[in-house]
């Protein structure tokens, strides 16, 4: 009895393991092979800064009815966001003293200019955007450009000088390389909406917004090419297909003893763009 008993038992484990075995197969081959995400074409929107986006809200606080689940909140502030929301239409920028370069926003003045770079000090898409900001004013007033610029720059590239506002002086090669922008005037332009097929009249350079070319940066380099203390981003040009590199390094203030980006190669800004008679 005992032995019919076992041998009805063995045979049924030797039916069922296979079983179990082929069950097993099937699902880790189900598990194995996921199903292909699908990849979105759609190329990613460029990143638009302009002139007066440097610097932080009159309130410094975005309002309640900004923040996700903070309903009750924004109804019980709602007075207090009103008051807000009239602070920034009366400060939107700090107003700027001393000579003027001519732009509206950051880089109207050599004052505006430094508060919006310490607004930014840790942003560095911000702060590659103001840089920009600094070349143009420079297209406009090579004298005045050179002290914005001089403010961005990584001290060993530059030359302590005392009487300059920004203790510091460009180098030979530096201001070597911002004589493109006076032999060639599109360059610039190109960066504020200007075209060459409009002869570059369409530019907003007195007020210029600056795009960085997102799709470009993700595909060739990472986005913006980022780490902690490295950035690299491209800035579109209306007089070129291809957008232009800058890199950012994340160093010491020498005075302030704070992090803040610091520009360390803006060379591919400065190359040549298509001329209006190019078209021709």
């Amino acid at each position: 009895m005992r032995s019919g008993l076992l041998s009805t038992t063995l045979l049924a484990l030797f039916v069922a393991v296979p079983a179990l075995a082929c069950a097993g197969a099937g699902s880790m081959l189900d598990l194995a092979a996921p199903p292909a995400e699908a990849v979105d074409p759609t190329p990613a929107a460029p990143v638009l800064i302009g002139p007066h986006d440097f610097f932080p809200s009159a309130s410094g606080v975005a309002a309640a009815s900004d923040q996700p689940g903070s309903e009750p909140m924004a109804r019980k502030n709602k007075k207090a966001d009103k008051k807000d929301d009239k602070k920034d239409e009366q400060k939107p920028d700090p107003k700027p003293t001393g000579p003027q370069t001519g732009l509206e926003g950051a880089a109207a003045s050599y004052s505006s200019f430094i508060k919006a770079r310490d607004a930014v000090a840790t942003d560095s898409e911000k702060s590659a955007a103001l840089f920009v900001q600094a070349l143009v004013a420079y297209s406009l007033d090579p004298e005045m450009g050179q002290e914005l610029i001089s403010t961005m720059l990584l001290p060993k590239d530059m030359k302590e000088d005392s009487d300059a506002a920004s203790g510091y002086h460009l180098g030979m090669g530096t201001r070597d390389d911002l004589l493109q922008l006076q032999k060639k005037q599109y360059i610039m332009p190109g960066y504020c909406g200007g075209t060459p097929q409009k002869e570059y009249k369409d530019a907003n350079v007195k007020s210029c917004t600056v795009s960085f070319d997102k799709e470009y940066s993700s595909r060739l380099q990472g986005e913006g090419y980022k780490t902690p203390d490295h950035a690299k981003y491209f800035i579109t040009n209306g007089g070129s297909p291809y957008p232009r590199p800058i890199e950012l390094t994340l160093v010491e203030d020498g005075k302030t003893g704070k992090p803040r980006w610091h520009i360390k190669n803006f060379a591919g800004l400065l190359t040549g763009v298509t001329r209006p008679e190019d078209l021709d």
